[in-house]
């Protein structure tokens, strides 16, 4: 987990490409952390499983 977080994340937010939050403990050993990407999933006519997870509501075609 720290090789990841000091070679990929850490690149990948430099790139712009992802944003990571690391929460520490008060030793400073990583106790948490999540990834946030900027990600669009377009609906398709014949969308098959999107069909099932899309909620009710009025969308169109696009969840950010």
């Amino acid at each position: 987990m720290d090789t990841w977080l000091d070679e990929k994340a850490l690149r990948d937010q430099k790139l712009g490409i992802s944003a990571t939050q690391v929460w520490l403990d008060d030793g400073g050993m990583v106790v948490g952390y999540y990834t946030l990407l900027p990600t669009v999933v377009r609906e398709q006519q014949d969308a098959g499983i999107w069909k099932l997870l899309k909620p009710r509501g009025p969308f169109y075609g696009e969840v950010y």
